[in-house]
């Protein structure tokens, strides 16, 4: 039914924004956003393996909008990056515009990663409003099937019952394969990434799985 709402994954290409100006040793996630007073002013949470100073650096001098700062942390490759850019110039904006709903947002080797909801008439929306801007392109577009849906889930529905560190590793375990079959990665390499040992990636990841599997049980009963 073309009025079912639905959850979506799209993946964007975004020429001439700060975001195509990362490279493939960026990550983040978007923590909190705010679009009044024309400007998209955003917190997101970052790692970086590499120089963060010089990678900002080369972002400013490229994308021209100077309001991008970053706040180090006690955990290795790890960062809060703060910015206020054009809501005129973003994906959100043309997301809001077709009447879908943001759920969560990633940049990732210089794409953008969303999760929206919505109805396939919203999504036919987007798709005829990026069409008239020719610096977005979408790279791939996928409709999430329902039994996977809680996978998808963004962290902030996770908050109540997952620790900071849970999340953390969750999502580097996640974002480099640890989940896929083949694994891409495995604990000793999330370890590296995470600036923690090994054992201690293996306790996280356990008492996250338990966790998540105690929600599941609890929405099945």
């Amino acid at each position: 039914m073309e009025d079912e709402i639905k959850i979506y994954n799209i993946v964007i290409k975004h020429d001439k924004c700060w975001t195509s100006y990362t490279d493939k040793n960026y990550h983040d996630s978007l923590i909190w956003k705010d679009n009044t007073g024309g400007n998209l002013s955003a917190l997101r949470y970052v790692f970086y393996n590499g120089n963060i100073k010089n990678l900002l650096k080369y972002i400013k001098s490229s994308y021209n909008f100077d309001r991008i700062k970053f706040s180090t942390s006690n955990i290795k490759n790890n960062y809060l990056l703060s910015m206020k850019v054009p809501y005129q110039d973003s994906s959100i904006k043309n997301i809001a515009m077709s009447g879908l709903t943001l759920i969560d947002a990633e940049v990732s080797e210089g794409k953008e990663f969303y999760y929206i909801a919505g109805t396939i008439n919203s999504v036919k929306s987007l798709n005829e409003i990026i069409k008239n801007d020719h610096t977005i392109h979408i790279t791939a577009l996928k409709e999430i099937d329902n039994k996977y849906m809680f996978s998808y889930l963004p962290s902030r529905f996770l908050l109540n019952k997952l620790t900071f560190n849970e999340l953390k590793i969750l999502r580097i375990s996640m974002q480099y394969g640890f989940f896929e079959k083949p694994r891409k990665t495995n604990m000793q390499q999330i370890a590296d990434i995470a600036g923690i040992s090994k054992s201690r990636v293996s306790t996280i990841l356990r008492s996250s799985e338990n966790k998540i599997f105690s929600i599941l049980n609890d929405q099945d009963t």
